[in-house]
């Protein structure tokens, strides 16, 4: 009897209608579950307009996915006012730098249509910026592109993200003679830290990250020491931790203009400050611990100098979540060699397999009904009726030990179902205290009084919506939306 108290206890303490539950994701092993393209699709010819910033356009089909598929760093959640900015880690003193950085670019990137300033610093997309491929038609008789503008040109096109393919050739008198992978980003800026901001994913499914880049033998190669600094060049990955419930101020992070500015973190640093020594935040390490043979799609074998291959990182759980932000770093660099790379793509894998706690009226808990899917396996119609039915009948527990017994409804059970024990369900419930006839009553009323007042607060939202849009808020202000377009109050 005592066991039987507790567990019903445990349900009235815990139990809500929407019957939370834990489901198993199956590892996907080497499959791609998420893939950002960080190049160009289409043509990529641009209409610079009539000058000056603000009337860039496509001029023909595709986009800059290096650009649409980041955004900005400082567009995350802060609830502590940590500050938006990144302040770089040093792992080898294990404190954060003096100083902080928002975004730059190239002086004519930001006349590429997509770009948004602040998802990206000392990083541009391949290709020419110097009218050269212009000069070279001119001087040859040869049609102009883009109208002849002096800004930038994609000059090598559209991304071709297969590995062991290299960097794009050009030669003054015959232009073009080699694709290679065509545009990509390329972290080649005079200053650092070098990094691009992905945007933000829902990265609760996966544990892996992975990108497709091309690197030289002769760049990143080993850790040198400048200006009583050890220069790290090796690609860290950081992710946003800002808003996450276990932050804490690192307490290297000394204030600047009044913020602590350490939200950005590296992957091996939690959102409490402390190190986790079982983590690697380094995607792209030295020369010696890089794969210098990687084989293609094809099964060819390729020789990684200068070529796409590909490179993962397990993400620990704490950097995951619906709205996660995630970016890739590189702290700094030296003049010789540049330590540049290229980058084609990032990707999002589940090598393991994750466990979720769901509800049924989440997309994710409805698989198991829709699909057969408890705990990773699939199942049959009975094993899925038998699994609701359990789910029914705590529900009916919490519902009767908060209304008791007789409320409209209870006990609830699936049609045709005898596995429903309604004797021993009345032998638990009766262990609590009984409810009088008045009190079930006033219950009842209090029930159908909240559901009246939910009933008119929806109406009301609905009016609104229906005669002045749909509310919206974000970077800009707050406004309506009206025959799909934003008005800001």
């Amino acid at each position: 009897m005592k066991s039987k108290v507790k567990s019903f206890k445990d349900l009235m303490e815990g139990m809500t209608t929407s019957n939370a539950f834990t489901i198993t994701l199956p590892s996907r092993g080497n499959d791609d579950l998420q893939n950002f393209q960080t190049g160009l699709t289409g043509d990529g010819d641009i209409d610079y307009g009539e000058g000056g910033l603000g009337d860039e356009v496509m001029a023909g089909e595709g986009e800059y996915t290096c650009f649409s598929n980041l955004d900005d760093l400082q567009n995350v959640n802060d609830p502590n006012s940590v500050g938006t900015f990144l302040r770089v880690f040093d792992q080898n003193t294990q404190q954060f730098r003096s100083g902080s950085t928002g975004g730059s670019a190239h002086g004519f990137v930001p006349a590429i249509p997509g770009y948004v300033e602040g998802m990206m610093r000392n990083v541009k997309p391949t290709g020419d910026y110097s009218a050269s491929d212009k000069s070279r038609r001119e001087n040859n008789g040869l049609p102009l592109t883009q109208n002849g503008s002096n800004l930038y040109y994609h000059l090598y096109g559209k991304t071709n993200d297969e590995l062991g393919k290299g960097f794009g050739s050009w030669n003054s008198n015959d232009g073009v003679t080699d694709n290679g992978f065509g545009t990509a980003l390329h972290f080649d800026g005079s200053g650092s830290p070098r990094y691009v901001a992905l945007k933000a994913i829902d990265s609760t499914e996966v544990d892996t990250i992975k990108i497709h880049a091309a690197v030289g033998d002769d760049d990143i190669v080993n850790t040198v020491t400048s200006g009583g600094l050890l220069r790290d060049k090796r690609l860290q990955v950081y992710y946003w931790s800002g808003d996450h419930k276990d932050y804490v101020k690192h307490p290297s992070a000394s204030l600047i203009s009044g913020e602590t500015r350490d939200g950005w973190r590296p992957i091996n640093m939690k959102p409490n400050g402390d190190l986790d020594d079982t983590v690697d935040p380094y995607i792209i390490k030295h020369t010696a611990e890089r794969d210098s043979i990687g084989t293609d799609a094809n099964g060819v074998q390729y020789d990684t100098d200068h070529k796409l291959h590909a490179y993962s990182l397990p993400i620990p759980e704490y950097t995951r979540s619906k709205n996660a932000r995630y970016m890739l770093v590189q702290v700094d660099k030296t003049n010789t060699p540049q330590d540049a790379f290229a980058l084609t793509s990032i990707r999002f894998q589940r090598k393991n397999n994750i466990s979720l706690t769901v509800t049924l009226d989440t997309p994710e808990g409805s698989n198991f009904v829709r699909g057969g899917i408890i705990d990773g396996k699939q199942t049959t119609p009975e094993e899925r009726k038998k699994k609701v039915a359990e789910m029914l009948k705590k529900s009916s527990q919490y519902v009767t030990g908060k209304f008791g017994k007789g409320f409209p409804g209870q006990p609830t059970v699936t049609a045709g179902d005898s596995t429903f024990d309604t004797k021993r369900f009345n032998e638990e419930v009766s262990i609590q205290e009984q409810t009088t006839f008045p009190q079930m009553q006033q219950r009842i009323r209090d029930a159908k009084e909240r559901r009246r007042n939910q009933r008119k607060e929806s109406e009301k939202l609905y009016m609104d919506t229906k005669t002045k849009g749909v509310k919206f808020f974000d970077k800009k202000g707050s406004g309506r939306i009206r025959d799909g377009k934003k008005i800001y109050d």
